[in-house]
C-alpha cells in the first residue's frame, strides 16, 4: 500500500509540475482513507521539489488508515504544512493555483454528507483548477 501511494503521489506531483513549472501554490484536500494518503504523498513530493504546498486533512472521526498515517508522519517530518478541517477557515482556495482532490477514491459507495459536501462545493465554486487524485 505504501508503495502504491508513493506512485500515485508522484503521478499527481508530475501533473502539477507540468502545469505549473514555476512552482505555484497548491492545496491538497485529503480524506482519511488511502486516497488521502495518495494526496499526502503528493504534498511531500511537491514540497521537496520546492512547491508551496498545504494539506487540508478531512476525516471521519479520528481514524486514518495505517498507510495514510505513515504518509502523514513522513510529510510532516519533511516540513509539509497540514491543517485539520476544523482549521479550514484559514484556507482560502482562491489563494492557490491548483487544488488536488484526494478526499475519496474509487471505493466511494455512499452519499456524500457534510463536512465533505460543503468542502467539495467550496472547492468547485473557487474557480481554481481541481485535479482529482482518483476517479471521483
Amino acid at each position: 500500500g505504501y508503495e502504491l501511494m508513493c506512485r500515485a503521489g508522484q503521478g499527481a506531483a508530475d501533473i502539477i509540475e507540468e502545469l505549473f513549472p514555476d512552482r505555484k501554490r497548491t492545496v491538497i484536500l485529503c480524506g482519511s482513507g488511502n486516497n488521502g494518503g495518495d494526496g499526502i504523498a503528493a504534498a511531500r513530493i511537491l514540497h521537496l521539489m520546492g512547491y508551496c504546498c498545504d494539506v487540508l486533512l478531512v476525516r471521519d472521526g479520528d481514524g486514518l488508515t495505517q498507510e495514510t498515517k505513515q504518509q502523514l508522519m513522513i510529510a510532516q517530518n519533511t516540513g509539509v504544512v497540514v491543517y485539520d478541517y476544523e482549521d479550514s477557515g484559514r484556507i482560502q482556495f482562491s489563494s492557490y493555483n491548483a487544488i488536488i482532490d484526494a478526499i475519496f477514491g474509487i471505493g466511494l459507495s455512499r452519499e456524500i454528507r457534510d463536512p465533505y459536501r460543503s468542502l467539495i462545493h467550496q472547492m468547485n465554486d473557487s474557480g481554481v483548477l481541481v485535479i482529482s487524485a482518483d476517479i471521483p
